[in-house]
């Protein structure tokens, strides 16, 4: 409780008593007149262009009146809220106009009005009430003020009057909503449109987005007839009646999509007014300082389709136009916030399948950003590729189009906007519950100063120190930080690390800090580039770079990021699944890009301005062959961005050689391959590793199954599996004398031994350049056309079939097979001579592209094999030249010798290709896992990861194996085996070792990771089951029926996997062996004491150390290290005769935090000593 001064007291006791007592008694001749608590479209503030609250003092006296040092406050106990500034003045019989925004200067006050009802008090100089209200809820537009100037009775103003005389009449009861005879949907054909209000008022309407009354229409009874997308808002008014609520409908005609459809409405001046309207330049326009750039809110209206046209949100909402630069756009991107004070204060829909979100607190309705004269999709294309993929803060995607007060608008991706409100919805967490930290410095909630701390002790610390590492790990969630630099290596984002970084944690101490992946639309530009350099490289000094130079001191961080690099390039970005991914997303918004494209032809995108150059405006999508062209660009990248990456992992590990492993499970679902003790798969997966090393390969059987052997094939091709069989960069023989070799020249037999060679990349004009090729004496009149031959051997012709080329060329291209022409780029049909030319030039980063063709048709000869090229200029004057290609085919056969091992877990090095088939077999196994304890009411006995105290139920695995437990349930009702199913995005298999325990969180917070469960146990008692499928038939594991159970009391087997069921008053033991009370098992008196297994264990943060003493006595409770050492003394007294416990929290006796290890803890009483091991974890 806080202390109060005595007078400051009293004074607030009185000031509560008169209010209560003599509400309204008054004396002053200064008075509240009137005011707005729900100012949508009545009047801006001509400061910030914003509809704020407002309130209005009249002078009743004839006299003028100093309000300097007078107060105006919503809050009886803070009665000095508010001065209004010194030599503020009111003239006799006149009004002053205070704006309550919140804003803070001038005649702005430092607090709101809430529309849901409150009090205002205006106090004197001398802190005397002049004038109070207590008011309850507003409505929208309307003011609430005194019937005439300084009347006493307060009543709804139908026409608001602030600054002026208000009117002596006013209305009471509210009106009706008008009643349309069609609702808002999806129409074919021309609609008519007619009101009626139960009431009998008047009904006024508007088909622009304006408010309805005074400047809308009045509805005389002819049917609107409407024969396109319209937006009609429409509100019934009689005398002396509140206005109905405004209703705002959105008709759509003749309109198809497959997408869902955002449709916003609001006063067209919010958008388009010179001075406040949010998408306009504005008055006296600096670029790029337009309206557009200042963060103004204005109320509109929210209606929202989804995909299958049904109608889920009609709602107020406040809209503001979102980005940095991209607001410079003709397309702009839009924040829809819930509003609590104008309707729900929750947007309640599940906007994103990938995520299991059902309400937020905003959307954003991005037009696309960088990308938006691209393709529409990069970044949300990036985020579909890692969703669910990885234990990272990821942004959901969702593709729809809007329309703006009724026009079509064009496709605006739904996206959850990265700020606070984010954590709220991902995380349950409130505003005053993290700090929220953008590019390193601006606190956008909470402060800067643990994250300020954070770096500078990375920057002045050693992180090879193995104690330094451990504190900084406590402080960052090093998993989820590796996955964050994971996406932003390998989509090579141009716009990081010195731009887009945002993190957070939770301030109690129990968080981590987190980053968030966001903005990604300068990702997948090119393939080649190495975005991991400028992270590592010292003179890049942005917000995460010290960092991670710091964590990149310390193996222990190094080798797990050059696990998970490895895991996720052949797994999450396996080109494959990109290309998939690509496709789906590029297929979700095609049947709409034709209407987008024309809709904002010949708009521009962002624009930038310098002296230099002067104004740069991205261009807009030509047509709708040049966006299919720059999806396609996607793909390209796709198809070879793994190389690069992998070559730019091996240079900077210094790992001069790389391994190729095909891994397989047979039967298919049988079980999964656990990979380097990391990740595991369990489709048949190409794996490329680092070499040389011997990763740890282990087998693990699915509920059914019984690992049986490895099948292991060291080959040089293996079976299906599509290889480079022309490497891209490798060497060829060329010809670049300015004219045409032999006409055989493409032949098998013709004799090369006069042509130079070398390595790709050939040509000229760039730096990338391996290989320069001569182009001649004129620079304007260079060769026009440049030869290459390939020979390479091929022992048995029928072993590949030749499926796809890669080609990066500039300009035009033919190629042949052994003299046969295979295919030709960029290059007319007919005849090809030395002279002739390419069909167009290749301009910009396209001549970096390697452009693929699938080739059917074609076979290969047993012995010599030759690839023929010929590369045409467009032009003799043309700038540059180049040249690269691979030829992949797919494997017919395998070639090698195939072995066995019964062992189920492989250490062994690796080179060439080697393909690992786990085979297991059908025998019936079931998993013997029970469920071992519960505790249905967590009152402050244990806490999660986030400090909170859940509820829980603990797994025991009673079996001699350990079972992975992805895609197994958990239910409180049976009659809903599935209601829960667990799973995980990071790669780690969720595993209960035999013999373990896995604790599971019951408390529908699933966004907090794999072990939250998405239902809530109740202490009144009911039923707790846990199942898997086995060959696609639901069979339950175990099930429980638990009774009331009191608050911090477990209920579980009385020993671990036992029958028996019991209560745990004195020692529940989450995540470790069951324990029963001594209340049901007496000590025995011949043991001085007995000591228990810490729980839980292993452990990280806390554990509790247990024991009962028979007899008083003295004990010493001591932890040792691995190398008997004592690291920390936590007990050394005397205990008498009950049950006890301690709690350890990982450091020694100086407070440092000890190393993830093995402890002994040994207590030493009364004839008897006892130990136990334990394990700490980070």
């Amino acid at each position: 409780m806080s202390i109060v001064s005595g007078y400051r007291f009293w004074r607030i006791f009185f000031i509560g008593i008169v209010l209560v007592i003599f509400p309204g008694m008054l004396f002053s001749q200064v008075l509240i007149n009137e005011f707005q608590a729900r100012n949508t479209s009545t009047i801006a503030d001509p400061d910030s262009a914003k509809y704020g609250d407002w309130v209005e003092i009249y002078n009743v006296s004839l006299q003028q009146t100093d309000l300097s040092g007078w107060v105006l406050t919503d809050d009886t106990t803070e009665l000095e809220k508010w001065f209004l500034p010194q030599n503020t003045f009111i003239d006799p019989q006149s009004h002053i106009l205070i704006w309550a925004d919140g804003l803070d200067f001038g005649m702005h006050t430092n607090f709101k009005l809430s529309g849901s009802g409150e009090m205002i008090l205006l106090l004197d100089e001398s802190g005397e009430i002049a004038d109070s209200l207590s008011f309850g809820e507003q409505v929208e537009d309307l003011s609430f003020g005194r019937k005439g100037d300084g009347g006493e009775e307060w009543i709804f103003l139908a026409n608001a009057t602030p600054g002026s005389s208000n009117p002596s009449e006013g209305s009471l009861a509210k009106m009706v909503d008008p009643i349309p005879n069609i609702e808002s949907g999806f129409y074919i054909g021309s609609q008519s449109i007619s009101f009626i209000s139960p009431e009998d008022g008047d009904v006024y309407y508007s088909t622009d987005g304006t408010n309805p009354y005074p400047s809308g229409i009045l509805y005389v009874g002819n049917p609107l007839t409407i024969t396109k997308t319209t937006v009609i808002r429409f509100q019934a008014w009689k005398k002396d009646y509140l206005p109905s609520d405004i209703i705002t409908n959105t008709y759509f005609i003749n309109e198809s999509t497959s997408l869902p459809v955002f449709s916003i409405t609001t006063e067209p001046n919010n958008l388009w007014h010179l001075d406040y309207g949010i998408y306009t330049e504005g008055r006296g326009f600096v670029w790029p300082d337009g309206n557009y750039m200042q963060n103004w809110e204005k109320i509109a209206h929210g209606e929202f389709w989804d995909a299958e046209g049904n109608k889920q949100i009609s709602q107020y909402g406040g809209i503001e136009i979102a980005g940095g630069l991209t607001r410079t756009a003709n397309q702009k991107s839009l924040r829809f916030k819930a509003k609590g004070d104008l309707g729900p204060g929750k947007l309640n829909y599940k906007f994103f399948e990938t995520k299991n979100l059902d309400e937020f607190e905003e959307v954003l309705l991005r037009s696309s950003g960088n990308d938006w004269g691209l393709t529409m999709m990069a970044d949300g294309m990036m985020q579909s590729i890692i969703a669910n993929r990885l234990d990272v803060d990821w942004q959901a995607y969702q593709p729809a189009i809007m329309f703006l007060n009724g026009e079509y608008w064009g496709i605006h991706n739904i996206r959850e906007r990265i700020g606070p409100d984010y954590i709220q919805d991902n995380f349950g967490l409130g505003k005053n519950e993290i700090d929220f930290v953008a590019g390193g410095w601006d606190a956008k909630t909470g402060t800067n100063e643990e994250y300020v701390a954070l770096e500078r002790y990375i920057i002045d610390h050693d992180l090879s120190i193995s104690e330094y590492y451990q504190y900084v790990s406590s402080r960052i969630d090093i998993n989820a930080f590796i996955n964050y630099l994971i996406v932003e290596i390998f989509v090579g984002n141009l716009d990081w690390p010195g731009s887009n970084t945002k993190c957070w944690q939770k301030i109690d101490g129990s968080g981590k800090w987190r980053w968030i992946l966001y903005d990604l639309d300068w990702g997948f530009l090119d393939s080649d580039i190495n975005v991991f350099l400028n992270a590592v490289d010292p003179t890049w000094q942005y917000a995460n770079t010290d960092i991670l130079q710091g964590l990149m001191d310390n193996q222990g961080f190094v080798e797990q990021f050059r696990k998970a690099m490895v895991y996720h390039m052949n797994t999450t970005f396996s080109r494959d699944r990109m290309i998939h991914v690509i496709d789906s997303v590029q297929n979700l918004i095609r049947p709409e890009m034709m209407r987008h494209i024309e809709r904002w032809y010949g708009e521009h995108g962002w624009t930038y301005y310098s002296e230099s150059s002067g104004m740069f405006e991205q261009p807009w999508i030509e047509d709708f062959a040049t966006w299919e062209d720059n999806v396609q660009d996607f793909r390209d990248i796709a198809n070879v961005r793994g190389e690069y990456v992998l070559q730019q992992m091996m240079d900077f590990f210094s790992k001069p050689e790389s391994f190729a492993l095909e891994l397989s499970v047979d039967p298919p679902g049988s079980g999964s391959i656990l990979y380097d003790n990391f990740g595991f798969v369990e489709d048949k997966t190409a794996w490329i590793d680092l070499g040389p090393q011997s990763p740890e390969i282990q087998a693990l059987n699915k509920p059914g199954y019984l690992f049986s052997h490895w099948e292991i094939t060291v080959a040089d091709f293996i079976a299906g599996e599509i290889t480079e069989l022309v490497k891209k960069r490798s060497e060829w023989k060329y010809w670049d004398k300015g004219s045409r070799p032999a006409s055989s020249w493409n032949q098998t037999d013709y004799n090369d031994l006069a042509w130079s060679s070398g390595n790709g990349v050939f040509g000229y004009g760039h730096s990338y350049v391996s290989t320069i090729m001569n182009f001649g004496t004129d620079e304007g009149n260079k060769y026009i056309t440049t030869y290459f031959r390939k020979e390479f051997t091929i022992n048995d012709k029928n072993q590949f079939a030749p499926v796809e080329i890669n080609v990066q060329r500039d300009d035009g291209i033919v190629i042949y097979l052994n003299g046969q022409e295979m295919t030709r780029m960029n290059m007319g049909p007919g005849s090809v001579e030395y002279s002739t030319l390419a069909s167009e030039g290749v301009s910009g980063s396209d001549d970096k592209i390697y452009y693929s063709e699938e080739i059917n048709g074609f076979s290969f000869r047993d012995g010599k094999n030759v690839l023929a090229v010929e590369v045409h200029q467009v032009s003799p004057g043309s700038p540059d030249l180049t040249f690269d290609m691979n030829l992949m085919v797919e494997v017919q056969f395998t070639d090698g010798q195939t072995t066995q091992s019964s062992n189920p877990v492989l250490n062994q090095s690796y080179s060439g290709k080697t393909q690992l088939v786990a085979v297991f077999s059908d025998d019936n196994f079931l998993p013997d896992l029970v469920i071992n304890e519960i505790m249905p009411r967590n009152y402050d006995f244990y806490a999660d990861e986030t400090g909170a105290f859940r509820d829980w139920v603990e797994i025991y695995n009673s079996g001699d194996q350990d079972v992975v437990i992805n895609g197994f349930y958990m239910t409180d009702d049976f009659n809903e085996p599935k209601k829960h199913t667990i799973s995980k995005a990071d790669p780690v298999p969720i595993m209960i070792g035999a013999g373990e325990y896995r604790l599971f969180w019951t408390d529908e917070q699933t966004v907090l990771g794999f072990d939250h469960v998405g239902f809530r146990l109740t202490s009144e008692g009911e039923q707790v089951g846990f199942g898997c499928d086995i060959d696609g038939q639901f069979q339950w594991l175990d099930t429980l029926t638990f009774p009331s159970i009191e608050r911090n009391v477990s209920y579980g087997r009385e020993t671990d996997g036992s029958n028996e069921l019991v209560m745990f008053k004195k020692y529940p033991t989450p995540g470790a062996s069951n324990i029963a009370d001594p209340d049901t098992v007496d000590i025995p008196d011949n043991i001085p004491f007995i000591l228990h297994q810490n729980a839980p264990n292993p452990f990280y943060e806390s554990t509790k150390i247990m024991f009962d003493v028979a007899i008083e006595q003295h004990l010493v409770l001591t932890i040792f290290d691995m190398k008997g050492y004592p690291v920390r003394n936590l007990i050394d007294e005397d205990f008498k005769r009950g049950s006890y416990f301690v709690d350890w929290d990982g450091r020694d006796d100086q407070g440092k935090l000890l190393d993830p290890g093995i402890y002994i803890y040994r207590m030493v009483g009364l004839y008897l000593w006892d130990a136990w091991k334990m394990i700490l974890e980070y």
